[in-house]
């Protein structure tokens, strides 16, 4: 999950493809721009950090449990300057030259809160919710998980 915090994610999909093994497999992942994550938490939370409430909302996450970061970084600055559908997504992947393999579906509501309060200390609420987002049209779904191969 880096492409959506890229101007140009075009940069990284370049790269992959001169640097992937003939027969070699591109996994990528990327939260859903339109779904339940981003509309719900992630652009209402950048909305407010823009705005001079950023640290307000920090110590309102803490007091809650949550930390200022995810469990892929630290790091404080996690903004998405892309937000992708499940076509623009694909289509830029196929821009790049590669081929579609398989794409699924991330959770559908796990880390949307308030329900994200108890999915966080549930596996099981978290592998109900997958299995509900695999159920769910794509864009219920809270994020993209494909795999794509060279053309």
């Amino acid at each position: 999950e880096v492409l959506e915090h890229l101007d140009d994610p075009t940069v990284v999909l370049n790269y992959v493809k001169e640097n992937l093994r003939p027969g070699g497999l591109f996994i990528s992942t990327v939260p859903n721009g339109f779904g339940p994550r981003e509309l719900l938490m992630t652009k209402p939370q950048q909305f407010l950090q823009k705005n001079g409430m950023g640290d307000g909302l920090l110590t309102i996450k803490r007091a809650l449990g949550y930390g200022h970061g995810t469990v892929q970084s630290s790091n404080p600055d996690l903004e998405h300057v892309q937000f992708f559908s499940k076509a623009r997504i694909v289509g830029l992947h196929r821009e790049a030259g590669f081929r579609l393999l398989k794409f699924g579906h991330g959770e559908f509501i796990s880390s949307v809160f308030p329900y994200s309060i108890f999915s966080k200390r549930s596996e099981s609420l978290q592998k109900l919710d997958n299995k509900v987002s695999d159920l769910l049209p794509s864009f219920l779904s809270s994020g993209f998980y494909m795999s794509f191969a060279l053309e």
